[in-house]
């Protein structure tokens, strides 16, 4: 098996393979202009195999969602996930996942025979399942320590709040996701 790796955004993907089976796409947005989108599934789709190769498209909807819609007042990941969206639209970086958009993109690109797979990704370990309780303790951890990496710039440099300002709110949604009986969840 070989695998290889470029920057997605070149606009020529020569230098690859042709014939692949695969082409794995994982959390790429809030770093790719929306502009670029259609130009990187058409790619893709030119560098698989006919008939058989596949995209694998991987996302994080950084909307959060609570069992039954019971959303806390004045939920701290709530506002940072508010916030950060509404940075990276402005930077003119899609971050929220519209299943039927990329379903279109996809379309426009030649792609046909869709599977669509949704799952939670708890941001707290309440659940009795213990499966599902190391993946939320793990989930948390890697949110933990990103989330205020993932908002600076936006927060900063399109929403004109200081380094402090963030620094502040992650606190407040790493305190409010510790604990368990906060049970919002993230959907991939």
């Amino acid at each position: 098996m070989t695998t290889v790796q470029l920057d997605i955004e070149d606009v020529s993907w020569d230098p690859l393979m042709k014939n692949c089976d695969l082409v794995h796409l994982r959390m790429l947005y809030g770093s790719i202009e929306n502009s670029r989108w259609p130009g990187i599934y058409r790619r893709a789709f030119e560098h698989l195999t006919p008939g058989i190769g596949y995209i694998e498209h991987v996302e994080i909807d950084w909307k959060p969602r609570w069992p039954g819609d019971a959303a806390p007042p004045a939920s701290a990941v709530s506002e940072w996930s508010r916030l950060l969206l509404r940075g990276w639209n402005r930077l003119n970086r899609k971050a929220e996942v519209n299943r039927n958009e990329v379903k279109r993109a996809l379309e426009t690109a030649g792609f046909v025979d869709f599977k669509e797979e949704t799952m939670p990704c708890y941001l707290s370990p309440w659940l009795s399942d213990e499966f599902q309780k190391e993946t939320a303790r793990w989930f948390n951890l890697g949110f933990s320590h990103g989330l205020e990496a993932m908002g600076l710039v936006p927060m900063v440099e399109k929403l004109n709040m200081t380094k402090e300002e963030v620094g502040e709110l992650c606190k407040r949604v790493r305190d409010e996701i510790c604990t368990l009986r906060f049970r919002a969840y993230m959907t991939m």
